[in-house]
């Protein structure tokens, strides 16, 4: 279920009161312990506060309903935000990198006090609870700027894991773990940027669905017994929904308003059990393995009624739509002397003739003696 166009901003809001008062609280403790690694996890989170504010701005934007000069949304303005988001990332992740192999190289020695340990511990907890927050609301509103925040925020708690370890090490006397540990936390974070470039980039260039999630599609639709074939099916994502259009087979013989009916349906099923659907165009065609004129379809019909020496001719062949349902018709005049028990397996041959010509399920045929009166003589058997 789509979240309301006030829901997805108010829990970015929430992530950029909380990254501000973390990014006061680093400062202020990294000034005072000392240390640093804090000053800089700091500066990291005040990046996680950009790319937020970022998010927020596309949000509002993406939300907006589609208009003239934007007939599909502005759904892909959220992938763009996910690919800005990834790269502040890379640099963030370049420049806590560069740091960490400068000490490295120089063996600078830091010992910063305890209060820096108690900033990188209250960024450990904090940013892990806004991550899950993030995470879970993302993924309830399948909404892929959220998710990215999630990550972002996850990355800024490696860096603060880092930061405290480096800490928690110096003041042990070991200083060179700082830069170490936080060298590893960089390559770490790396993955996370690129995967959220890969995020935005597969939007921007309307990459398929899945292959699971199109054949699931597929097959939900092949479960309509109306349909005959799909074909030319295409799928893509913006903005954490899906959009798909494709080609539907329909049997041939029944009319088009019972087709643009049973299109509702499957559009309505499909959204139903795929909620992430945001757009669903189907686009009607009778199967051309079983498209016959009507001058073709008598022939076969007569062709296949010749086989039954019983009948000696028929007439009043016609397709029926009545609501939803479709019938093949026919009146069939056999010879004289054929017994009700006889009459009705003809009937039956009849109907199976009908059913394989129209490919419809239902059929109604009327059995006359030849010469006979039609209103006494009769034999009907619907189906």
């Amino acid at each position: 279920m789509c979240a309301k166009l006030t829901d997805k901003p108010k829990v970015i809001l929430s992530a950029i009161v909380v990254n501000s008062l973390l990014f006061i609280a680093k400062i202020v403790l990294g000034i005072l312990g000392k240390s640093q690694a804090l000053v800089a996890d700091a500066f990291d989170t005040l990046s996680d506060m950009a790319g937020d504010l970022i998010i927020f701005g596309g949000l509002i934007v993406s939300e907006k309903p589609a208009d003239e000069d934007h007939p599909y949304g502005h759904r892909k303005i959220e992938s763009i935000v996910v690919g800005i988001v990834g790269f502040l990332i890379i640099l963030v992740v370049i420049l806590i990198a560069a740091k960490a192999l400068y000490s490295i190289v120089h063996r600078i020695k830091q010992y910063p006090s305890f209060l820096a340990l108690v900033g990188a511990i209250l960024s450990i907890v904090v940013k892990e609870f806004l991550y899950r927050f993030l995470k879970r609301r993302g993924e309830q509103y399948g909404n892929p700027s959220i998710i990215a925040a999630s990550y972002h925020a996850r990355a800024d708690m490696l860096s603060s894991v880092a930061s405290s370890a480096g800490i928690g090490l110096s003041m042990l006397g070991w200083s060179v773990f700082d830069p170490v540990v936080a060298f590893l936390i960089c390559v770490m974070i790396s993955r996370t940027a690129i995967k959220l470039i890969g995020l935005s980039y597969d939007e921007l260039v309307d990459k398929s669905i899945s292959l699971k999630l199109r054949d699931e599609i597929i097959r939900l639709i092949k479960t309509f017994k109306e349909v005959q074939g799909v074909h030319s099916f295409r799928a893509r994502s913006a903005g954490g929904r899906i959009f798909v259009d494709t080609h539907i087979q329909f049997v041939p013989v029944i009319s088009l308003k019972e087709a643009h009916s049973i299109a509702h349906k499957i559009k309505d099923a499909v959204k139903e059990k795929y909620p992430v659907v945001e757009d669903f165009l189907i686009h009607i065609e009778p199967d051309p393995a079983c498209v016959l004129s009507s001058q073709e379809l008598e022939a076969e019909l007569r062709q296949e009624l010749s086989k039954i020496p019983e009948i000696k001719s028929y007439h009043g062949f016609m397709i029926m739509h009545s609501g939803s349902e479709s019938y093949a018709c026919i009146d069939a005049e056999v010879v004289d002397g054929i017994g009700v028990r006889e009459a009705h397996s003809i009937a039956r041959k009849v109907e199976e003739i009908l059913k394989k010509i129209t490919k419809l399920e239902n059929a109604i045929v009327h059995i006359d003696v030849e010469g006979g009166d039609e209103d006494n003589e009769k034999d009907c058997r619907q189906f």
